[in-house]
């Protein structure tokens, strides 16, 4: 039989570099996937492509309800390429295509080796945890050691390796279930303690990014296992030990002043000046402390046989914790001075009302529930409302909201750059069909973890207590995303991908091998040659929005040093990615600068047909027109963009006034 280790540690290696390339994603919105990413993204559609392969090479495609599944997910990023036509904003949405395929990518990977290795699962639950552990590892490396990385001397927040506090606390999230898996399995004594050791650590990095969805994330992917895994008591027990581990690596790291404070490496409080380096050392020192003594405790606990009468007395406490829970909650509601129902109506409004007073980057943002989620759920709701059918193309929510009133529910001057909930978000990309699909998606792959776990599967205790871990850490993700934009992070969705895709490739048998040599099945052959020709089509494709990036930034930098290129590389540009508005922004520039105003305007001009519901391309031309006095046309079309966004960023309306009072606005028209 198979080793599982290299098959884990290939996985560890292989999601720890993921995250570590990729970073903090695409957060910015307009901004479609580009350096890294796309490399990343390319790598992914080949390597699943080949995943495929080999399932024809070996004739096992097995049942078709494995498929399901599968299916679902190849339709979404069908109807995300689909979109492209659609689009309020088409460049974006063509590299939201080319991720959601890559996504789907991972998840037929994680799918092909689940059929391949389908009594390996602990394999997939250690990669995917020891994965996360060592982000989780290296984000307190650089808050203990003040690495100048990932913004984070200025935050107190913990922000490596993503630059998003929400997204490193999930890497803990993440973490937790494989951890509590490894560390209640009998097996060795080191790895029970180093799991334990490892607990400590996912649990500090959770609390100390200060985030709530992360902490919702953490609660299911820990307590999953603990009602699940057959062994529950040492899981219990590891869990215990871990959280005991974390009391002062948590307390110290999210109560000094001087880590805490959003003020950088030296800042100054009541007249004092104040130097992170040294607080930052003894968290170190404390965190290494109480790493060291779970170890060592761990690996002295999983020696010890209790008596009889000991494990009946913990079974019994276990069952009184577990029912004192609801009863607190009664009695919280009971006694509270607004009543019960007065109670629930109130933590009902800080949980969908427009509050933006959350506690601060600060621990006692656990302490409340006021948050900003509903004004960006309002948002994606008023998109998806009027482009019910298929939504506004992924990658669109910015700028399409703008257009709608509810644009404005925002009172402290932040835009929306994504809707916070990928349910939602789907909504208003995709609309109904592609809501349809992902509830299809989801009921699938519930009926795939059922067949995993049930007894009909016919495996082994550890087995599927491995399942359970990897279900815990799908669902942790899950119940993340649902509250947050970390579907944008490749480090965080694509663990959960692995362990998605390996439950739903446990589904059905594999299918009977295929017993003639290649050579004489020609239409394997044939489904080779146009799997291969499709993943290197689809790969250019994925390709061509850094290339056109690329390109515009050479021109631009030919341009400045008085470069005939420029126009070489703005041209190429432009036909690299037809979609997007920096091409044709580059090349208007330079027709301006060459004295070819009507070149330059009609360069204006096409951005408004390419993307004709995207406000910044009507704002572009109306300005242009506006600083050439054309009044009248500028106005047409600076009123256009006033129609699009409510918000009013790009600050047409006071151009639009200017427009319509005959006035040249000497600020916005420098070098036009």
């Amino acid at each position: 039989m198979t080793s599982f280790k290299p098959l884990a540690a290939t996985g560890t290696v292989a999601l720890f570099l993921i995250a570590l390339i990729t970073g903090a994603g695409d957060l910015s919105p307009g901004v479609p996937s580009q350096g890294p990413n796309t490399w990343v993204d390319i790598v992914l559609v080949l390597a699943g492509a080949g995943a495929l392969g080999t399932l024809l090479v070996r004739g096992r495609a097995g049942a078709l309800r494995a498929w399901f599944s599968v299916g679902a997910f190849g339709a979404l990023a069908l109807l995300s390429a689909l979109s492209i036509a659609w689009s309020v904003t088409p460049d974006v949405s063509w590299a939201e295509a080319g991720r959601t395929l890559a996504y789907g990518s991972v998840f037929l990977i994680a799918f092909t080796l689940a059929r391949r290795f389908p009594r390996h699962t602990r394999a997939a639950v250690s990669a995917v945890g020891l994965s996360a552990l060592a982000l989780c590892a290296w984000a307190l490396v650089v808050k203990v050691f003040g690495l100048n990385l990932y913004d984070q001397p200025h935050y107190g927040r913990l922000l490596a390796t993503f630059d998003y506090w929400n997204a490193t606390g999930l890497s803990g999230s993440i973490a937790l279930g494989p951890l509590i898996f490894l560390a209640a399995r009998r097996n060795s004594r080191l790895e029970t303690a180093l799991a334990g050791a490892g607990i400590s650590l996912a649990i500090s990095v959770v609390i100390m990014s200060y985030s709530r969805s992360a902490l919702a994330g953490a609660l299911v992917g820990a307590l999953l296992p603990l009602f699940f895994l057959a062994a529950r008591r040492r899981a219990v027990l590891a869990l215990a030990l871990g959280g005991i581990g974390a009391v002062p690596i948590a307390v110290y790291g999210s109560t000094q002043p001087n880590l805490t404070g959003d003020y950088g490496t030296i800042y100054v409080v009541g007249g004092a000046t104040i130097h992170r380096g040294s607080a930052e050392l003894v968290l170190g020192l404390i965190t290494l402390g109480a790493v060291l003594v779970v170890a060592a405790a761990g690996y002295g606990l999983d020696r010890v046989s209790p008596p009889a009468r000991a494990v009946r007395l913990f079974d019994l406490g276990l069952r009184g914790a577990v029912a004192a829970v609801p009863v607190a909650v009664i009695a919280f509601l009971v006694v509270n001075h607004r009543g019960p129902f007065g109670e629930i109506a109130h933590l009902w409004d800080s949980l969908t009302g427009s509050n933006a007073n959350t506690g601060g980057d600060q621990v006692t943002r656990f302490g409340t529930l006021n948050n900003s989620r509903s004004d960006y759920w309002h948002q994606a709701w008023a998109i998806g409302g009027h482009h019910l059918l298929a939504g506004t193309g992924p990658g669109s929510f910015d700028p399409a909201y703008r257009a709608y009133p509810q644009a404005n529910l925002l009172n402290f001057n932040q835009g929306s750059k994504h809707a916070h909930s990928y349910v939602l978000e789907t909504f208003a990309a995709l609309g109904l069909v592609g809501f349809v699909l992902l509830v299809a998606q989801f009921g699938s792959w519930v009926a795939d973890a059922r067949f995993a776990v049930s007894r009909r599967s016919g495996i082994t205790g550890t087995e599927r207590d491995a399942r359970w871990a990897l279900i815990a850490v799908v669902l942790a993700f899950g119940v993340n995303s649902a509250i947050d934009w970390t579907w944008f992070i490749p480090g965080v969705v694509v663990p959960a991908l692995v362990g998605a895709g390996w439950i739903s490739g446990l589904r059905a048998p594999a299918g009977v091998p295929a017993r003639k040599p290649l050579s004489a099945r020609p239409g394997a052959i044939l489904g080779l040659t146009g799997l291969a020709v499709a993943a290197l089509a689809l790969a250019w494709g994925i390709w061509q929005p850094l290339r056109s990036s690329q390109s515009v930034n050479a021109a631009q930098t030919a341009a400045a040093n008085a470069s005939s290129a420029a126009w070489k590389d703005a041209h190429a540009a432009a036909g690299e990615d037809p979609l997007a508005l920096d091409p044709l922004r580059t090349l208007a520039d330079l027709y301006n600068q060459s004295g070819n105003r009507p070149a330059a305007e009609a360069e204006y001009t096409k951005m408004t047909q390419v993307q004709p519901s995207n406000p910044q391309a009507w704002t572009l031309l109306g300005q242009y027109r506006l600083c050439r006095r054309s009044y009248s046309a500028a106005a047409l079309a600076l009123g256009r963009a006033s129609v699009l966004d409510l918000t009013d960023e790009f600050q047409q309306r006071q151009m639009l006034a200017d427009a319509q009072n005959n006035k040249r606005p000497a600020s916005v028209c420098a070098g036009i």
